[in-house]
């Protein structure tokens, strides 16, 4: 399944804002794409579960689009095994900002966790915090 783009993000946000009030606020919670850096670049592995399962995980990460392509496979100790694939778009806190002001939000605050720490390096999440006008 491939992620949304920037653009059908936006209509996704415009949707929003249509069924909320004047002045109702936005809350979005997302992965910090600065605090990704290392398990992005990393690549993946392979883990030993205690059930006897083996865990493999590779990725690479598209920087034209911000798009982490990850690969997981399971396999048990039958040598079955089961593979998914994962795409997400990770943003920066500048990027969601831009997206919710083309919906027509005005955003209010940017935190890097609930508890109103600020964005950095270190901050596992984005925390946005908009304003329908």
């Amino acid at each position: 399944m491939r992620p949304l783009s920037e653009e059908e993000e936006v209509k996704a946000f415009l949707s929003l804002n249509k069924a909320l009030r004047p002045g109702a606020r936005l809350l979005l919670d997302c992965m910090n794409l600065f605090f990704l850096m290392k398990p992005i670049t990393g690549g993946g592995g392979e883990i030993q579960r205690e059930d006897g399962c083996v865990r493999r995980s590779e990725g690479r990460f598209d920087f034209k689009t911000n798009v982490w392509h990850k690969t997981f496979e399971l396999i048990k100790p039958d040598g079955t095994s089961v593979r998914k694939e994962f795409n997400q778009t990770i943003y920066t806190p500048q990027q969601l900002g831009s997206m919710v002001k083309q919906a027509g939000f005005i955003a209010e605050n940017i935190f890097g966790d609930f508890h109103g720490s600020p964005v950095s390096f270190d901050s596992r999440k984005i925390v946005l915090v908009a304003k329908k006008i």
